[in-house]
């Protein structure tokens, strides 16, 4: 098997976590440690009092509640005194767990079995001392099998001499033939706070087992009259749960098509497959270097060939329809019109390449240009390196879009819909390509300018794809020298905030760090006074050669200049790459990157006329791209979806719209969001098919064909997250010591070397740096002394040493600090000590890390959203199987109700993603933001008023102004007419007061103060931070924080 090696390694590593939480180490074992503090899962814990111990009842017997009928109040819940004992599940340090499942009415008995360990004090004397020392000998505990007929409604029964309690509970009707039951054991002992009782009391490594037939517990019928929700209800509709936890969790075991065990676990496991794209071997158009010199019709065909099999497959759904509950029959129909839609939408790109030569001529270029990219990154020979169907498909998609202004489908957002590492950038990318040199092939000179505008939500993520993005724009520039295409250099521009690359290249403002001021720090080596820096790639995207501040960028005619070292790269000379907003603004990148939040410069920023073509120069863009989009939401999705449309606005002034494309892995409730934010129809690709698990382009892979991914819930009874903390690193630092003596394969043992830990806040995240770096090692080194001695004397496992490397990927770090720490996470591997041991991130890892060696990711506490979630774990097991460890609280609700549910959750987690909002119409958003999308408007399309000092030239009963403003509102009542009217209010109440200011002030009026000493309100744009004594709302400099703090303070109020 492929990856035996790696899933044998992981099994090794949960073994050491299984054996260090929940034991034991040996049957018969006696520690020399109190067992409550050697292990933290699977304990009932005794009744605590603080007096002494309260025997408990010392005969076996059976308490049986019966009704004069048996479905009497069987739809609703039991009476609380006859299920008091569940409750005790939900304790901090719970004396109950219980496990709920559901049953045939029909069923008159079900096979139980309980097994668990106490633990008795052995008093050791001490020679030649005056105290003992206290051993703890282990006892194994197990009922056997038990037939219980079942009760009509309640049943206990006393175990092990009436130590613990076993109840079982009909809690209430599922259907009409089926029924909830639980089951409960309950530690029955009391015992003082002494250690000794404690511990003595307390039952350990506890397994409840349930044999019978059972059902679903959950309720198949379509209830939600949410659209998306009814789809991903269909979709999953053959994806169960079987069983559900109280203070424990549950698993179930299938045999054949039956479920006839169900138990607990308090270790939880989910083994999750990766989404495999589908491949065809059989056809050669797939292989990016068949279109280098391809024959049109030959090609085609086969295109055509591969569009019939989806046909086919399209009818077989057709067919199937007759199968389908009629529940389900509406949501069917709306799948197989989606799937229908896509495949004339392809067979209409396959015409546009049949009859355009231009189109197809572009085509062959961007697959020339792809090959040569992917060759490059996946180290391959140019003839082997292939597109995956759905790849290819969807940039044949896009063609007739991006060839026809007036195409049916222009106007609709293109929404690429594919799991985490699936392969979607290089399909988007191919569309940029595509749009590039089509434009250059039918436009020329005239189309210069900024052809497509890709945006990210993070830093991380942004300069990640602008490395990844720069590759391809090296490929499209030498295929344009090469075949004499006009148009001028073929660009890659990277637009961020001022934290991550300066905006100017030199400045005679002290205060402003500018390019030029930055690169003699670098070349002087005073690397540590660099926060923002332009020097963005550390190796040159066409040739690989490293890019040193001293050898490779410059200044040179007040433009910051890249060049290659290499002298045998045709880049040697410039590099078409741009990391100033100043050479932005002047050169206009043919493909611009940008973090989202930095189009707020629009309202601020004169020279960002050029992104539009509004200097005369070139062409706007064509195309926009939106990755991640389901970030796209909340506040900063309110706030961006107004800013659209003032960027549509400005791009139609070349009498076309732009195409819109996004991309996502995790999104629910796309249609909406995407409505919200462009107010345009969508279109999902690939579109699903009758099941979760195949939409012809992609399926779920075997464990032989891809690595899957394993998760495991970790969720103390009695302690805290912070130890868990130190016990997960701790024991999985021993666990790889241990594979390292056995002879494990180093790069075996390199995949899960970096435990990547994951934060939900930076104060949890700095509170557990602390604890790893004063405990962790010494827990791992005590492991090998006591708990794990047998196992490393084995092995003759040295002593586990202090030294360890580790990093942090949060804001807390500079974008140099975060560079650093990702090429240190790419290119030092195990057994090399800078390899790096472990590495804090919060959720700037979610959507920001492409590493494969990553293999190993403990999580602290469950995120808020599931999308985060998947996305976040999704950063581990690419190319080898990973481990996931997600540590849970069980008095924190939203942990424990994941931990409880850990299977149910883990095996639909697609259909778990929660629906996102984005609200850019609601009140507050346009009290927000509504005016400076008012004042881009006015900057941008009217040339006497884009200075910084025309603002005093406004008049409210200008043409070009009242233009403006009843197209804006116009725009707004098109989306929303329920808050048109007051856009309309806010937004004359701002034009009268820039009016009247305007007036008055005269020539003394400006949109921005450069000089900070001056008066604000002489300014129209004042930022938040200065916002106290302007006459106008705050302008935001940025939309990555749109929410402004609040102090909550609290008083005590006098008694009366």
């Amino acid at each position: 098997m492929l990856y035996e090696a790696y899933y044998s390694a992981r099994d090794t590593i949960f073994d050491f976590i299984v054996k260090d939480a929940f034991g034991p180490i040996g049957k018969n074992e006696v520690l020399q440690e109190p067992p409550l503090d050697t292990y933290v899962c699977g304990i009932l814990w005794p009744k605590g009092t603080s007096t002494a111990d309260v025997s408990s009842p010392q005969e076996t017997q059976i308490e049986e509640h019966d009704d004069e009928s048996p479905d009497k109040n069987i739809g609703a819940e039991i009476e609380d005194d006859l299920v008091d004992s569940i409750r005790e599940a939900n304790q901090f340090r719970p004396s109950v767990m219980a496990i709920s499942f559901a049953l045939p009415n029909s069923t008159d008995s079900i096979s139980v079995s309980f097994e668990c360990a106490a633990y008795e004090n052995i008093d050791k004397p001490v020679e030649g001392k005056d105290y003992v020392l206290h051993e703890y000998k282990r006892f194994p505990l197990s009922t056997g099998t038990l037939i219980i007929t079942l009760p009509s409604r309640n049943r206990k029964k006393l175990l092990f001499d009436g130590r613990a309690m076993l109840q079982i509970v009909r809690r209430h009707k599922i259907s009409e033939s089926s029924s909830l039951w639980t089951i409960s054991i309950e530690n029955t002992k009391h015992a003082s706070q002494n250690e000794i009782a404690q511990n003595t009391s307390s039952l350990f490594q506890c397994v409840l087992t349930v044999n019978s037939q059972f059902v679903p517990i959950d309720n198949s019928t379509i209830t939600s009259g949410d659209k998306d929700r009814q789809k991903m209800d269909f979709l999953y509709r053959n994806t169960h749960s079987y069983a559900a936890g109280h203070g424990c969790s549950a698993l179930w075991n299938r045999d054949n098509d039956c479920i006839t065990e169900v138990r607990s676990t308090f270790l939880p496991t989910a083994i999750v497959p990766q989404m495999i794209a589908v491949t065809d071997q059989s056809l050669s158009c797939f292989k990016m270097s068949s279109w280098v010199n391809a024959n049109r019709e030959t090609g085609l065909t086969e295109l055509t060939q591969y569009i019939r099999a989806y046909s086919s497959w399209f009818k077989s759904l057709r067919e199937q329809l007759y199968s389908i509950p009629q529940a389900y029959q509406g949501i069917s129909h709306d799948i197989l019109s989606r799937v229908d839609e896509c495949i004339e939408r392809l067979t209409s790109g396959i015409k546009v390449l049949s009859d355009n030569d231009t189109a197809w001529q572009a085509f062959c270029l961007m697959n020339k240009a792809m090959m040569r990219q992917s060759s490059k990154k996946r180290k391959q020979p140019e003839s082997n390196v292939s597109w995956y169907p759905f790849q290819l498909c969807y940039v044949l998609m896009c063609i007739p879009d991006m060839v026809d202004p007036n195409s049916n489908w222009r106007n609709t957002v293109d929404l690429l819909w594919f799991p985490t590492g699936g392969g979607k950038t290089e399909a988007y990318l191919g569309v940029a390509a595509f749009t590039i040199f089509y434009r250059r092939l039918t436009k020329g000179e005239a189309g210069k300018g900024i052809t497509v505008l890709m945006r990210y939500t993070l830093r991380m993520l942004t300069a990640q794809q602008y490395e990844r993005a720069a590759s391809l724009i090296c490929e499209c520039d030498l295929i344009r020298r090469q075949e004499n295409i006009p148009g001028g250099e073929i660009s890659i521009g990277l637009w961020v905030g001022s934290e991550v690359t300066p905006n100017h290249v030199v400045s005679d403002n002290p205060d402003l760090e500018s390019a030029e001021t930055i690169l003699n720090k670098l070349q002087s080596g005073l690397i540590d006074e660099v926060k923002s820096s332009p020097v963005q790639l550390s190796a040159c995207p066409y040739c690989g050669e490293a890019l040193e501040p001293q050898n490779a960028y410059s200044i040179h005619n007040r433009h910051f200049k890249t060049y290659c070292p290499n002298q045998d790269c045709p880049f040697h000379k410039d590099l078409p790459v741009i990391t100033v907003d100043d050479d932005i603004y002047d050169r206009k990148p043919t493909l611009l990157i940008g973090t989202i939040d930095k189009f707020a410069r629009l309202a601020w920023e004169e020279k960002t006329k050029s992104i539009f073509a509004e200097d005369g120069i070139g062409l706007p863009p064509d195309l926009l791209i939106q990755d991640e989009l389901h970030l796209i939401s909340g506040p900063l999705g309110s706030i961006s979806g107004l800013y659209e449309i003032a960027i549509e606005k400005l791009i139609e002034r070349s009498g076309k719209k732009p195409k819109i494309l996004a991309s996502t892995a995790t999104l629910c409730n796309a249609e909406a969001q995407i409505k919200a934010l462009y107010g345009k129809p969508s279109f999902q690709f690939p579109p699903s098919g009758f099941t979760a698990d195949d939409s012809f382009f992609a399926r779920n892979a075997t464990g032989d064909e891809r690595p899957q991914r394993m998760y495991v819930g970790y969720c103390e009874t009695g302690g805290s997250l912070p130890d868990a903390v130190v016990r997960i690193f701790g024991v999985v630092k021993f666990a790889l010591q241990y594979l390292a003596c056995t002879g494990t394969d180093p790069a075996v043992i390199d995949q899960f070397w970096t435990n990547v830990g994951y934060f939900n806040s930076l104060k949890d995240l700095g509170s557990a740096d602390t604890l790893i770096i004063d405990r962790v090692c010494a827990y791992a080194e005590s492991l090998r002394r006591h708990k794990f001695s047998d196992y490393a004397s084995k092995v003759e496992m040295p002593r586990i040493s202090n030294e360890y490397e580790y990093g942090e990927l949060t804001s807390r770090k500079s974008s140099r600090e975060i560079t650093e720490v990702r090429n240190q996470l790419d290119k030092q591997h195990y057994p090399n000590p800078a390899a790096l041991n472990y590495v804090l991130s919060s959720n700037m890892l979610s959507v920001g890390i492409d590493i494969n060696r990553l293999g190993l990711m403990t999580v602290y506490g469950q995120p808020k959203a599931t999308a985060e979630y998947i996305q976040a774990t999704s950063r581990v097991g690419r190319s080898n199987p990973g481990l996931v460890i997600v540590l849970l609280h069980m008095l924190r609700t939203r942990d424990k109700s994941h931990f409880e549910q850990f299977k149910t959750y883990h095996q639909a987690l697609n259909k778990m993603v929660e629906p996102t909002s984005a609200t850019p119409y609601a009140c507050r958003t346009m009290d927000k933001a509504l005016h400076s999308v008012f004042v881009t408007l006015i900057r941008h399309l009217c040339p006497d008023l884009s200075g910084n000092k025309d603002a005093n030239k406004f008049r409210k009963n200008a043409q070009q102004v009242q233009t403006i403003r009843n197209d804006l509102l116009q725009r707004i009542r098109e989306r929303s007419e329920e808050t048109a009217d007051y856009a309309e209010a806010i937004l004359d109440d701002f034009i009268e007061q820039w009016h009247e200011a305007a007036v008055t002030k005269g020539v003394h009026f400006q949109y921005q103060l450069l000089n900070k000493s001056e008066n604000d309100t002489d300014a129209l744009l004042i930022p938040a931070e200065r916002s106290e004594n302007a006459l106008f709302p705050p302008t935001m400099n940025s939309m990555r924080n749109v929410d402004t703090q609040s102090g909550v303070f609290l008083k005590r109020r006098t008694q009366v």
